[in-house]
């Protein structure tokens, strides 16, 4: 019966924590969570951004905490030559906490990317980049209780005799990708990405005894797209959409921001957008998980943005819509203003 409750903890986590792979609803604020071709892509030498999100606040006394941070930059191999390439290199460290500090996730992510120019204006581009991980996973037993810890009267006091793993993994993982961006006109321009997750299936699995089935993390395949229309010098419209698939499961993405500047010369805009977010399982259910409020302030090279999600699935029932809170913030050094789209929000 207690290793049936013990299996039971570790399926509960590793379901949690499947759910947590890097998911930020202000994605294109994280963009080296989603595609590491995306590394140095953007209109300025050096980036810097923060995201933090909180969610299921208003059903547990601790609610999940994941913070990410990450730094690129880009350089031309070729100088001042007639050929616009860029190489993008960038760093990244992603944290997930479930509980009280019961189960913790800790990444850090070397990227790199090389964009080749397809004209000598700069103005077609395609990306290729690879990203390798270094994953560390831990348990605190000490937040955990069993059914003989219990000493029939006023608490939890005894010593477990369970049989416990270690409550500390590490191991590598490893992603790629390919994006392709393109400013069809002045006013027009389109992109699209392709990324591929874990495909070195790394083994998050907390038993060291080989008798037991490794625990294998699915490949993940990410799928991206947008375009943006300049209505006039003052309005932007965005649509766009990111899928992930991993497994027998998926989650999208689907939605639009427009940019309205404050001021004649766009020095500071307001960025306004709306979102769906629909999943499946291994079941073969479909439901709309969330609906995504968006909103950014943009002066020149500094962004800060805020999202909410409004929960929509059965969940909602026990959390009165309540979903995860978002804030990211975004500084890009020797801004240029280039033809080439690069999604920011």
């Amino acid at each position: 019966m207690k290793k049936i409750l013990f299996t039971s903890l570790l399926m509960v986590i590793t379901i949690l924590t499947y759910a947590q792979d890097k998911h930020f609803s202000q994605f294109y604020s994280a963009p080296l969570t989603i595609n590491p071709s995306m590394t140095g892509l953007f209109d300025g030498k050096y980036r810097g951004i923060v995201n933090y999100r909180t969610q299921w606040g208003s059903i547990l006394n601790t609610p999940f905490t994941t913070i990410g941070a990450s730094a690129d930059g880009s350089f031309s191999p070729f100088g001042r030559g007639k050929f616009p390439d860029k190489i993008g290199a960038g760093v990244m460290f992603f944290s997930d906490k479930v509980g009280q500090q019961t189960f913790s996730t800790d990444q850090i992510s070397l990227s790199g990317a090389y964009h080749k120019a397809l004209d000598y204006k700069g103005k077609n581009v395609i990306s290729v980049g690879y990203q390798i991980s270094i994953v560390q996973k831990s348990i605190n037993f000490n937040q955990v209780n069993f059914n003989d810890q219990f000493n029939g009267l006023t608490g939890y006091t005894f010593t477990t005799q369970e049989n416990l793993p270690t409550n500390n993994i590490t191991y590598g993982d490893m992603s790629t990708g390919i994006f392709w961006s393109m400013a069809a006109s002045e006013k027009v321009s389109v992109y699209a990405g392709l990324g591929l997750h874990h495909f070195n299936s790394p083994d998050a699995s907390f038993y060291e005894n080989p008798d037991i089935q490794p625990d294998n993390i699915a490949f993940k395949t990410t799928v991206q797209g947008g375009a943006k229309f300049q209505i006039s010098k003052r309005y932007d419209v965005e649509p766009r959409f990111v899928l992930l698939l991993q497994g027998n499961r998926f989650e999208a993405n689907v939605g639009t921001n427009v940019r309205l500047a404050l001021d004649d010369y766009a020095t500071q805009n307001l960025i306004l957008g709306a979102w769906f977010r629909p999943v499946g399982d291994v079941g073969g259910s479909f439901a709309l998980d969330a609906v995504v409020a968006m909103a950014a302030y943009r002066r020149q090279n500094i962004q800060v943005g805020m999202s909410y999600d409004v929960n929509t699935s059965k969940l909602s029932s026990a959390t009165g819509g309540n979903g995860g809170f978002e804030l990211s913030f975004s500084f890009i050094g020797f801004y240029e203003d280039s033809n080439i789209l690069c999604p920011q929000f």
